[in-house]
């Protein structure tokens, strides 16, 4: 016969679980499982649903401050960029970063492998796949540029090895057969020498 202690408890595991995260995160050793009502629970759920659009802001201005250093921007356009990335709302049609003077478009991903291994998702590469399109051919919505005029950007959230493996996968797949040559991954993005094409779109790891 097993031990009591050994037998499955939902509850305490869900609790155990639940608590050890965030009361870590919000310094305490309150009880928070037990004191939180199932209207506090919703309303976390619904403020979860926002980490990822507050891990590609935060992704976002990682890149651009790069984007900042590479193409040595003036404090001005620098400013009038960021204006615009805080005044865009998450799934606006658009690019996520966008200077004219510069001549700069991108896109900011921040997929994490599935399962904590080294491939993503379907819908994840999918995405991906669309965004680098978009970068080299335009979006049907945007008719006031010309993406040719422009270098272009794919940015990626990266958890290290795991990220590159992932998307150098995603890179081979046959989905991206057609695309693979208009896509180069900047192993040494800090490099000031390197030299950028227009003709193609260049992932960074954020």
């Amino acid at each position: 016969m097993n031990n009591k202690l050994d037998i499955y408890n939902r509850e305490v595991l869900l609790k155990d679980s639940f608590n050890n995260f965030w009361c870590r995160i919000a310094n305490s050793d309150v009880d928070l499982y037990s004191n939180l009502t199932d209207k506090d629970f919703i309303e976390l759920k619904v403020a979860i649903k926002n980490i990822n659009d507050i891990l590609t802001y935060k992704t976002t201005i990682k890149f651009f401050d790069w984007i900042k250093e590479k193409f040595k921007i003036d404090l001005i356009s620098y400013q009038e960029t960021m204006d615009i990335i805080l005044a865009t709302k998450p799934n606006t049609n658009g690019f996520d970063i966008r200077n004219d003077k510069y001549k700069i478009l991108a896109e900011i991903k921040c997929n994490l492998p599935l399962n904590n291994g080294n491939v993503f998702g379907r819908q994840q590469r999918y995405k991906m796949q669309q965004d680098i399109e978009s970068l080299l051919y335009g979006k049907k919505k945007l008719t006031d540029l010309n993406n040719m005029e422009y270098y272009k950007f794919l940015g990626i959230y990266s958890i290290g090895n795991t990220t590159d493996l992932a998307t150098r996968k995603f890179l081979q797949s046959k989905d991206m057969k057609e695309l693979h040559e208009k896509v180069e991954i900047l192993s040494n993005p800090k490099n000031e020498s390197l030299q950028l094409s227009k003709d193609k779109v260049y992932i960074v790891y954020i």
